[in-house]
């Protein structure tokens, strides 16, 4: 666009009154509205974005900049559209300073518009741009024009149906001054009549690669024999689905990257599209765009072309959607506008693409991208994707949107990577880990041949987008939600049974995908509620619903079966792959496994009373049981049938399954047995009922029963017996099912008797343990009761708080709040307001588990109340007494850095860090390390109380990153953003002359000058004169970027003299040692060829050659050939003396080529052109007659006469007459071109 130069005072009223907007808004820090909610932006303090009219160096940038009082340190070109970052000499105060820096700069008559610079959650640049996107709500809509201008009179429309969407439009703000534009997108977002609202602002985002060891070959997730070491047949089953299609060219794939190789020769692709504006047709533009052509080879790359690798999909078409602009320092990151996506959908929408994919990660959210995947889903059937992430973290934007199936990574194992994204927003896995990918050709990319290994979720990503390519290929009528069922139905369950978070529907399997159009739908989930004397119930349900071709349906349980209390995933599936999952739930009260156990590692002494034992009643002997040795035994007092009995509380809720567990520590070659109770209905020893297991070691191998008891403990009846030894250690187990039913009897787990019996049903159990004595008692130890289910527990009581102590002063601003346990509480609910009747909540978290909750940061000086209240399943306790305390001093803001700027290079290797001071600091904690994790740390001092740090004894040519945090007595800051910087390179040494030799003589006048190379260098400065001291200099090349630099021509017979010098960034070395030589006599020059005449025919097999004499020449070489090549030579003589050769010998009919080259003790000339002549075609043999033959007689008056062919003729001359001499001629015919 050309303008034309704006009135500066006209300028400055227009700026300054929008400016007086911005400046009341002020007070609060500037924010965007994404889904309702304002999300607040961080001022970057050290520089501002400035689009400009038109293209000029960075150095004049700054100069103009100067020019309008604003002082900046560099000036650095963001890639397109005229922008540049510019970084500034001093931080900005805050916004009211940046918008003052901005209205200096937007004088300049060439600055079209000025952007402050916010930070985003990772510390990438955010810039605003003069556009703002906006939708209104439908009902508005017939008017939305006019709504637009009530609100915002300063915007104008530049584009309607934003992105094809209804009600969507593009304005443009008449204001330079990108906190303007800010203030008007909100006006609009938070206006009634407006559904979303946002600058179209410029953003950075990472590319989800993670670079592995190039040297593999073997794409494991297609077919997988175990490479890397992984498992055979975990993968994506590719080479089976491609027996039913590879493809259909009527199915494109969107890659929404940073542009792929257009002319790449292994992949499958149609012209792609650039939505950024810097041209490139869909390919890369900068030599960092490399991520999209690797991500399009997984999903298309071509099958059977004899190259290279293939993509999962091979015959689908990818088109290329560039939407990034791979950032110049090749770091994986990348800048991006939200309408350059929102328009590469809409393409997609109105081409036929059926599925995008976007393999990156932005780091900011947006409002029309949002309702762009949204509407272009539901009004135009795309299926889209895109990678989870690489931070093993939650799922990254835009993967995290509900209407785009995010993948995460599975390695060759067939395990989630180490790196995948996981959350509530997954979707499918599929392989991203040791991926061999389509690199850009050449030296191009990311390596310097053609693919490449890598992993990540960006791999994984495409996979998946193949995979629905295959479908829709099989099944072309499927719409987006019949595609990702039937993905969903297809994939292979992995981690626990149906959906979770670590793989959502599982590994993505392309066979499965393609066998049948079947499509399971699973009935809806099963809720079932018991009372408390069930640890179960058995559960019925509809079978799925099936569309499509589909096979038998079998439920895993199936209907009818018993499901405990608790969440069961059932699975259904056909016999062509598809499954789906729903969860039958059983709702009920519960016992934690594991709960009731004494290991009795206690002094020894009687047990009962203690820890929970209590005597059996009514027990008929006086023995009881004892801790001997930390185990449990008998006690004997009279020497035979001495009775220990003892039993646990009473637990409720009959049918509860249980095992009861003992492990025998000692034994004795007499009679001893051990009893083990469950499912009594009381503890009296002469009325109660139940089932027991019995254990009597004796001599010989030992017995184990199952009992029914009752009524009392003496009368038992046998359901099931063995013999069995049991030794010290071995673990016996009486296990009672759930049926209420079944019973059996391990040892060391392993099942050794079973049975079943109905006589006793009881709503109450107790478990108890009795041995009786003939002889010296064995031990016993860890006895185990593990029930998982009982009756539900009551609401918790009201929880007690603990800490900070009520009215509590000069508390921090960040605290742990803590109360005391509320028996039988699974969470609770943690109130924080400014006011005593929690109007205002500050905190309100409903979903703690343990007894304390962090709190922060709070404001300072500020008195906060709080309270908890506890639940369970049963209820809610009411809430706490309120408490309040004061917090003191506020934790001071992160300092913001200073110098050495961020990026600055060639910093000395001892320097000062310097830092804004940050209000309330009262010391800062200076960090450098050589990673930007700061694992290795070069400094950590927290006892700095000034705003800068000496820093000394760094090494040469290394990257630093340094970060400062701020303290108080208030707490301590969050740290600063981390600024990078790069120690000077050392200087490299003097270079060592090697050729041509100190003192040589006779040498060329185009000699080569070699030196051996520098350490570090990078560059040679190479001088040559005609005097030692180099006032004469003949060369002067400071750009050699190797080791040798041809001079001449140079003179002959004379003396030259030459030195070199070595150059990196950290400077130049001294001169070499000053060597000389003397050049010889100067090669003659080329000879210029006299005869035959190039081109000239009919030349003679024996001729002579000749040519003009070159000065000084000695000596000629003539060469010929029979090609312009001279590699077929016929004649190559160097020995002539004169300026003619005779050439004999030479074939018929022949082409021949010759040039001349002249010598003399300084050299050879060149050739000379080459001519070339061909030679005179050869005479024909005379013909033989053949009829009529000689002396034939009553010959007819017409005849024929024939003869021969004669080899290379190409007429014949005929005479006939009537005599021997031909002196009377009848027939004389010269033209005759055949035989006859």
């Amino acid at each position: 666009m050309i303008r034309s130069p704006r009135p500066h005072l006209f300028h400055s009223i227009l700026v300054a009154t929008l400016f007086a907007g911005f400046t009341a808004a002020a007070q609060t820090q500037p924010y965007y509205v994404y889904k309702g909610s304002r999300l607040y932006l961080h001022l970057n303090k050290n520089s501002l974005s400035v689009r400009y009219l038109n293209d000029k160096s960075p150095a004049q940038r700054l100069k103009e900049a100067a020019g309008f009082g604003v002082s900046a340190a560099s000036s650095q070109p963001m890639n397109f559209d005229h922008w540049h970052r510019l970084y500034l000499q001093a931080p900005l105060a805050d916004e009211s300073d940046a918008s003052d820096h901005i209205l200096k700069l937007t004088a300049g008559p060439d600055v079209d518009f000025v952007s402050p610079v916010f930070d985003d959650e990772r510390g990438g640049p955010i810039v605003m741009t003069p556009d703002i996107l906006v939708k209104i709500k439908p009902e508005h809509a017939s008017n939305a024009k006019a709504v637009l201008n009530s609100i915002a009179p300063e915007l104008t429309v530049v584009e309607e149906k934003f992105g094809l969407m209804e009600g969507a439009y593009r304005l443009k703000s008449s204001s330079r001054n990108g906190f303007d534009v800010l203030a008007s997108a909100n006006k609009l977002a938070e206006e009634g009549r407006v559904e979303w609202a946002e600058p179209d602002m410029i953003v950075t985002g990472e590319f989800g690669l993670i670079p592995n060891d190039p040297n593999f070959s073997q794409l494991w997730g297609i077919r997988n024999t175990g490479q890397f070491g992984g498992t055979p047949g975990a993968d994506m089953k590719g080479d089976l689905a491609w027996n039913i299609t590879t493809g259909d060219t009527s199915v494109k794939i969107m890659i929404i990257d940073c542009g792929v190789q257009q002319n790449h020769p292994d992949i499958h692709q149609l012209p792609g599209v650039d939505f950024t504006g810097q041209g490139g047709g869909g390919g890369p533009v900068n030599s960092c765009d490399n991520h999209g052509t690797a991500v399009a080879g997984c999903a298309s790359a071509t099958i059977n072309n004899g190259i290279g690798i293939t993509g999962i999909a091979p015959n689908c078409y990818v088109v290329s959607a560039r939407c990034n602009i791979a950032n110049s320092a090749c770091d994986n990151s990348f800048t991006n506008q939200f309408s350059w996506v929102v328009n590469a959908l809409a393409y997609a929408a109105s081409h036929g693409i059926r599925i995008t994919n976007n393999s990156n990660a932005y780091f900011t959210t947006s409002s029309a991208m949002d309702a762009q995947y949204q509407s272009t889903h539901d009004n135009n059937g795309i299926v889209h994707f895109a990678a989870a992430g690489n931070g093993s973290t939650g799922v990254y934007y835009p993967a995290s949107l509900p209407v785009v199936n995010a993948v995460g990574a599975i390695n060759s194992k067939g395990v989630a990577a180490s790196f995948s994204n996981f959350g509530p927003a997954m979707d499918f896995s599929a392989p991203g880990d040791s991926i061999l990918v389509t690199d850009r050709t050449g030296t191009s990319g990311y390596s310097s041949g053609d693919y490449f290994m890598y992993r990540g979720t960006s791999f994984a990503s495409p996979y998946a987008a193949g995979v629905a390519a295959l479908i829709l290929s099989r099944f072309p009528s499927f719409t987006a939600p019949q595609v990702e069922a039937k993905m969903q139905n297809s994939s292979v369950d992995l981690g626990s049974a149906g959906w979770d978070q670590i793989y959502g529907s599982g590994m993505v399997n392309a066979y499965n995908a393609v066998r049948s159009s079947c499509i399971l739908t699973p009935p809806a989930p099963v809720t079932l509620s018991v009372d408390s004397l069930h640890c179960g119930s058995v559960a019925t349900f509809p079978p799925p619903t099936s569309t499509g071709n589909c096979g038998p349906v079998t439920c895993t349980p199936p209907s009818g079966s018993f499901f405990h209390v608790g969440a069961t995933v059932v699975t259904c599936s056909d016999t062509s792959g598809n499954r789906c999952t729903f969860t039958v739930t059983v709702n009920g009260g519960g016992l934690t496994k594991g709960t009731l156990r004494d290991d009795f590692n206690r002094s020894d002494g009687p047990l009962p009373g203690s820890n929970k034992w209590v005597l059996i009643q009514n027990q008929p002997s006086a023995g009881s049981m004892s801790i001997v040795s930390n185990a449990i035994q008998a006690t004997s007092s009279a020497g035979v049938n001495n009775f220990g009995g003892v039993v646990w509380d009473s637990l409720y809720g009959a049918g509860t399954e249980a095992s009861l567990t003992v492990t025998q520590k000692s034994g004795n070659t007499g009679f001893t047995s051990i009893f083990m109770y469950a499912r009594m209905t009381n503890k009296d020893y002469n009325t109660g009922t139940g089932y027991r297991m019995r254990y009597l070691e004796q001599s010989g191998p030992d017995y184990l029963q199952i009992q029914r008891v009752g009524p009392g403990y003496a009368n038992s009846f046998d359901l099931a017996s063995a013999n069995r030894e049991i030794n010290p250690g071995d673990v016996l187990t009486f296990r009672v099912m759930c049926d209420n039913q079944s019973m059996a009897v391990l040892v060391n787990g392993q099942q050794i008797l079973i049975a079943t019996d109905t006589t006793y049903t009881v709503p109450q159990w107790s478990f108890a343990v009795r041995t009786c004595v003939f002889s010296t008692a064995a031990r016993f130890d860890n006895f185990q009761v593990s029930p998982i289910a009982g009756p539900p527990p009551p609401p918790p009581p009201t929880p007690s708080l603990l800490s900070p102590a009520n009215g509590a002063l000069g508390q921090p601003a960040t605290l742990t709040v803590s109360w005391n346990a509320s028996a039988g509480a699974s969470t609770y609910r943690v109130q924080v307001s400014t006011d005593s009747l929690f109007g205002t909540k500050f905190l309100d978290d409903s979903t703690v588990a343990g007894t304390s909750r962090q709190v922060g940061p709070l404001a300072g000086s500020t008195k906060y109340f709080w309270r908890v209240s506890a639940k369970n399943a049963s209820g809610t306790s009411a809430f706490s007494s309120v408490w309040n305390f004061t917090t003191g001093i506020a934790p001071p803001p992160a300092p913001t850095l200073v110098s050495p700027a961020n990026g600055s290079t060639n910093q000395p290797t001892s320097l000062t860090l310097n830092w804004n001071p940050a209000s309330g600091a009262a010391s800062y904690r200076t960090q450098i390390a050589t990673d930007p994790l700061f694992a290795a740390l070069a400094l950590d001092d927290s006892t700095n109380t000034s705003t800068s740090r000496p820093v000394s004894s760094l090494s040469n040519s290394t990257v630093y990153y340094w970060r400062v945090n701020a303290k108080n007595s208030g707490g301590t800051s969050a740290y600063s953003a981390v600024w990078k910087f790069s120690t000077v390179v050392v200087a490299p040494s003097p270079p060592v002359l090697s050729s041509p030799g100190n003192g040589a003589v006779n040498q060329s006048t185009s000699p080569a000058l070699q030196w051996n190379p520098a350490t570090g260098a990078t560059s040679y400065h190479v001088q040559l004169a005609t005097d030692s001291l180099f006032s004469s200099i003949v060369l002067d090349d400071s750009t050699v970027a190797g080791t040798s630099r041809q001079a001449g021509p140079l003179s002959s017979n004379s003396i030259y003299f030459w030195r070199v010098s070595a150059k990196n960034s950290g400077g130049t070395s001294a001169y070499s040692g000053v060597w000389n030589f003397t050049t010889g006599i100067a090669p003659p020059t080329a000879p210029a060829l006299v005869s035959p005449v190039s081109g000239s025919t009919n030349q003679p097999t024996t001729l002579t050659l000749s040519w003009n004499s070159s000065p000084t020449a000695a000596s000629y070489r003539v060469q010929v050939a029979t090609d312009s090549l001279f590699t077929a030579l016929v004649l190559d003589d160097s020995t002539v003396a004169t300026t003619s050769r005779q050439v004999s010998s030479l074939s018929n009919s022949t082409l021949y080529y010759w040039h001349v080259s002249a010598k003399n003790t300084g050299g050879s000339s060149g050739f000379s052109s080459a001519w070339n002549f061909t030679t005179i075609v050869a005479l024909p043999q005379p013909p033989a007659l053949t009829s009529p033959a000689n002396g034939a007689l009553c010959q007819p008056a017409s005849l024929s006469l024939t003869w021969t062919a004669s080899p290379g003729a190409s007429s014949y001359h005929v005479q006939l007459a009537a005599d021997s001499l031909f002196g009377s001629i009848i027939v004389d015919d010269s033209t005759i071109a055949s035989t006859t």
